[in-house]
């Protein structure tokens, strides 16, 4: 996309989720529901726009570590076995506290 060029459908709709999330709109808005974030992140990631899907994820996940859905869809985005291991190792890394104590 060049300058000056309007965003694709698909680039508009991953801003405005952004924008609503960082509550940068007239005043400030709460974060979308996670359905929402849901619902937008499969159609994202559909479309083939997986590194987008993964963000929605996350937000989801940060969210609520436990979502199955988020988490098999986040797994989803990833091409290959070796990806998603790696996907799932830093989903560990990120959500540490809530893995328990270490040993």
């Amino acid at each position: 996309m060049g300058e000056g060029e309007p965003p694709s459908p698909l680039g508009a709709l991953f801003m405005e989720t952004l924008i609503s999330i960082v509550g940068k709109r007239k005043g400030t808005k709460k974060m979308p529901s996670k359905n929402k974030l849901l619902n937008r992140a499969f159609i994202l990631s559909s479309k083939g726009n997986h590194k987008d899907a993964r963000k929605l994820l996350l937000a989801v996940l940060d969210q609520d570590p436990q979502n199955g859905r988020a988490l098999l869809l986040y797994l989803d985005t990833f091409e290959t076995r070796e990806e998603r291991a790696k996907g799932l190792e830093f989903l560990f890394k990120r959500h540490k506290p809530l893995n328990g104590p270490s040993n």
